[in-house]
């Protein structure tokens, strides 16, 4: 999860960068116009690769599937750990090959991708199976589950409940977000401003998951908000020593304070 949360990083800092160009019209720079392209293609498509790796690893873990006994095994997990690292590195080869694979387009505040380079099919194909074999490790996890409660005669937890709710809606939005990319605009003429909206939503996805757990998770929305405003009171112990007294044979003396901070 810390993995995700820093990839979600990653591609929002780009998509940050880029809607400042949007704002003001302009590239700022060559360099950073390129790179904040290539930063947000690695960073999307290393997200589709862990979130699909995050679905085997609860997949295994929840389940009791035959065939992946291995999920026993440490080295199961770290293969699972491995893989996006192996993708992002090849991302990142990818762009330097095919210098700037990825752009944004100014005028009309959308990604694009230049057609001369492989980038897009390996993100459709990152897009489509990756998050095709998530939406189904996620509804067998989810069938499990229900078949586990009702044969056990265990009522459903509200925080499960939220969990999976808050789930379910963030995969229902990045699998939207997909549908309309792959499947809606190759073959439709849109004007530029339901592309400018598209394109915030698409900028917008990393922090929906975090909005989504503040607005559903009780507990999740205390904890972010006392962390927030409350300052933890230590104390703190000085040792002072005492002053030197000059002509006398005095053994040394400290003085101890303590002071609340």
């Amino acid at each position: 999860m810390a993995y995700i949360a820093f990839m979600e990083c990653w591609q929002m800092t780009a998509t940050f960068i880029a809607g400042i160009m949007v704002a003001t019209q302009s590239t700022i720079s060559d360099s950073l116009f390129h790179a904040t392209g290539n930063v947000a293609f690695t960073g999307w498509t290393t997200l589709l690769v862990l979130r699909c790796c995050l679905a085997v690893n609860r997949f295994a873990v929840i389940t009791d599937f035959v065939p992946i006994r291995l999920r026993h095994h440490r080295y199961f997990h770290r293969v699972l750990m491995t893989l996006p690292m192996i993708v992002l590195c090849g991302i990142i080869a990818l762009c330097v090959v095919y210098k700037h694979p990825f752009v944004m387009i100014i005028d009309l505040g959308g990604w694009n991708f230049i057609e001369s380079t492989p980038c897009r099919p390996v993100e459709s194909f990152f897009s489509n199976g990756m998050s095709l074999c998530a939406f189904f490790l996620y509804f067998t996890t989810v069938l499990y589950i229900i078949k586990m409660k009702q044969r056990t005669q265990v009522k459903a937890n509200l925080g499960e409940i939220k969990i999976l709710a808050s789930s379910a809606l963030a995969f229902s939005y990045e699998m939207f977000m997909i549908f309309l990319f792959h499947c809606i605009f190759p073959f439709i003429d849109l004007p530029s401003w339901p592309i400018g909206i598209i394109g915030i939503m698409w900028s917008f996805l990393p922090a929906f998951n975090g909005i989504v757990l503040l607005a559903i998770n009780r507990n999740f929305r205390i904890r972010f908000f006392a962390n927030r405003l409350c300052r933890a009171n230590a104390p703190v112990i000085q040792v002072l020593p005492a002053p030197n007294t000059s002509g006398a044979n005095l053994k040394s003396d400290s003085r101890v304070r303590t002071i609340t901070q």
